[in-house]
């Protein structure tokens, strides 16, 4: 989309009454109109199968912090019941520990009603299949607290 020397300059003076700094030439002005046409609309956007997410940055501290204390090799997304989908973030199977670590404490699903009812379920079948839980949220996670945990479990 090419632009007019006076749409330049009437985009410009309404960006400056925003409050906003005028465009230059090396910036390309941006379009206000988007033409979606061919996107998905959020129905069939719905129906698209759920993207596996990665390890979350709390996930890849508590392993950094983990390694760095000595602690035992530790098995990632542990699952542990044969018809549910659950699974813990970590798990220690010589002493039977698993780790979860609780991310989005405010306003996450954790924090929701039905996702802390879920959550209870999951971690008494945990207890039912014989495993102890640590909880740790992103305070938590310091290498005073980790080495702690490291020096019970190895003992």
């Amino acid at each position: 989309m090419r632009m007019t020397k006076q749409e330049l300059d009437d985009l410009n003076r309404a960006r400056i009454a925003r409050g906003g700094k005028p465009l230059t030439f090396t910036e390309p002005p941006i379009q206000t109109a988007v033409s979606f046409i061919g996107a998905p609309t959020v129905k069939e956007l719905r129906k698209l199968p759920k993207q596996k997410r990665g390890p979350s940055h709390l996930e890849e501290k508590f392993l950094r912090l983990w390694t760095d204390a000595g602690g035992p090799p530790l098995e990632r997304e542990f699952k542990f019941h044969t018809s549910r989908k659950w699974r813990v973030d970590f798990v220690d199977h010589a002493t039977h520990t698993a780790f979860e670590i609780e991310g989005g404490a405010f306003g996450g699903r954790h924090t929701r009603a039905a996702g802390f009812f879920g959550d209870a379920d999951k971690y008494l079948e945990l207890w039912h299949a014989g495993y102890s839980l640590v909880r740790l949220t992103s305070p938590q996670l310091t290498p005073e607290i980790i080495g702690r945990i490291v020096a019970k479990l190895t003992r």
